[in-house]
């Protein structure tokens, strides 16, 4: 009988993916760490449309309007009756005495006069009302 040798390797490589593995999980909570998330607010309106643009970069007050005319202040719900107080704290503790209405375009134009009138008489320098722009 012929005794005839394999020359064939029964050991098999395997390709260690290991390494890859750790620098894909890397570069992934690189990317995680490093982006920016833009915070949304948690209150739904929608803005009137505008073809003038004015940017304000300290938005330090804050009151929306919502369709239904519920007014919220740093996102909590506030009556017409204890607004008067909170916007006169929120004004005296700000900088830049800005006060920004964000009504929606639904939402009575009476409650959005009545606010601005009431920061105006509270101290505000600015008032500005938030639109976005027309498509």
């Amino acid at each position: 009988m012929i005794n005839i040798k394999s020359k064939i390797n029964n050991n098999k490589e395997f390709l260690n993916l290991t390494p890859l593995i750790d620098i894909v999980f890397l570069l992934l909570i690189f990317f995680m760490l490093t982006s920016n998330f833009i915070e949304k607010e948690g209150i739904k309106i929608k803005l009137p449309e505008s073809s003038s643009k004015t940017v304000v970069h300290n938005e330090n007050i804050t009151i929306y309007v919502t369709k239904e005319n519920r007014i919220y202040f740093h996102g909590n719900f506030v009556s017409q009756k204890k607004l008067p107080a909170i916007l006169k704290q929120a004004i005296d503790n700000s900088d830049s005495k800005i006060v920004i209405l964000k009504a929606d375009k639904d939402s009575k134009v009476e409650i959005a006069v009545n606010i601005l009138d009431l920061a105006k008489s509270l101290g505000a320098k600015k008032l500005v009302i938030a639109t976005k722009d027309k498509k």
